[in-house]
């Protein structure tokens, strides 16, 4: 197997602006390619080839190469990776290979960032792995099939590290969410809901309206701190 990823950016430090880790400090890896297209997606440039080219968003790296870049950003200390995308489960047999140096030579949590549609391979696996699930829901724009998989979110609802967020636009995407947490049997403390949203404004008057909702489902919520803090900047 070639020793080399689909590396969309590389950037750092900074911090985790989503879901249960949020606000700590972070390195991220952003993979390229991606099985859906969600309409709001804020990474289209990982996909979508009919805006962006390939050619000059996605760079094929070795491991070392990424080791190097990712040691270059850890100016502040920062100890936590994260693997984003795009959908890095793609990718996740050379994700095997790759994470074990940094998590047991380096000491470096690890996070993915997926949206639950690839199972993930045993080997994959470890206790250094946090999994963020983001199912995608009607609104973006996504045919049911190719973005619900209930097998592939019961999979990772057995993992001890493992939590599921909810891109929400407003009250209306509840019951859709109720519906794939009961046939999904997703514990209730995994659960956190984010307010989609590209600018402090939307995602402010969009909280307003989720939150008494969260409240009443004893669910999480959670923001988009990097949103808040950079605008709807690339590399933060």
């Amino acid at each position: 197997m070639n020793r080399d990823l689909v590396v969309s950016e590389i950037f750092g430090p900074t911090f985790q602006g989503e879901g249960s880790t949020l606000g700590r400090p972070a390195i991220f890896l952003r993979l390229g390619i991606c099985n859906l297209a969600c309409t709001w997606c804020d990474t289209k440039y990982t996909w979508d080839w009919k805006s962006y080219n390939p050619k000059e968003e996605l760079h094929r790296l070795t491991f070392d190469d990424v080791y190097q870049q990712l040691w270059a950003c850890n100016g502040s200390g920062a100890r936590r990776l994260v693997v984003t995308g795009g959908e890095p489960m793609i990718q996740q047999a050379k994700l095997a290979r790759f994470l074990p140096k940094i998590a047991q030579e380096w000491n470096w949590q690890l996070e993915i960032e997926t949206a639950g549609t690839i199972s993930p391979h045993p080997d994959l696996l470890s206790k250094t792995l946090h999994f963020n699930v983001s199912p995608k829901l009607d609104h973006s724009g996504n045919e049911l099939s190719l973005r619900y998989k209930p097998e592939v979110l019961k999979r990772f609802n057995t993992l001890t590290e493992c939590s599921f967020k909810f891109v929400v636009g407003g009250i209306e995407d509840f019951s859709e969410i109720d519906s794939i947490v009961r046939e999904c049997l997703i514990d209730r403390e995994k659960i956190w809901i984010m307010p989609e949203g590209r600018s402090p404004a939307t995602i402010a008057r969009t909280t307003e309206l989720v939150a008494d909702e969260v409240v009443l489902r004893g669910w999480n919520l959670t923001t988009r701190l990097q949103v808040l803090a950079f605008g709807d900047r690339r590399g933060h």
